[in-house]
């Protein structure tokens, strides 16, 4: 394996590592899901989505790419969970939104991650500084 492929595999590692983690808490049973404070499934929900966002754009996804899959597959999500009654969940509206608005939230978290990083770099190769004149 080449080195950019290698680099590009283990750039797309946490988007993999991270959608097995929310499949598991959006399909685990009802009864096995911690309660908490009203609302605060809405927390876990835009939490959840806003890293699924970032670790999206970390793997090389543009924007618009990430915010159209994890949209759609928080649509999907919340209609399946609807649909399988042995895990005594239901969809939820409120659910899909805390899901769009943890998208959207990753994604300009991310933006503003890369925009603060990119302060007081050299755009030169490397990240050679240029050396200033005494």
């Amino acid at each position: 394996m080449t080195a950019p492929a290698r680099a590009a595999l283990l750039r797309r590692f946490p988007l993999v590592v991270c959608t097995i983690a929310v499949l598991i808490v959006l399909f685990m049973p009802a009864s096995a899901t911690p309660q908490g404070a009203d609302g605060s499934d809405k927390l876990v929900h835009a939490t959840m989505f806003a890293v699924l966002a970032a670790t999206s754009r970390f793997a090389g996804l543009s924007a618009a790419a990430t915010l159209s899959w994890i949209v759609v597959f928080g649509a999907l999500s919340e209609v399946a969970q609807g649909a399988i009654a042995p895990l005594g969940r239901s969809g939820s509206p409120w659910d899909f939104a805390a899901d769009a608005v943890g998208a959207v939230l990753g994604t300009l978290g991310y933006a503003a991650v890369l925009t603060l990083r990119g302060r007081g770099r050299s755009t030169r190769p490397h990240g050679r500084a240029r050396q200033s004149s005494p």
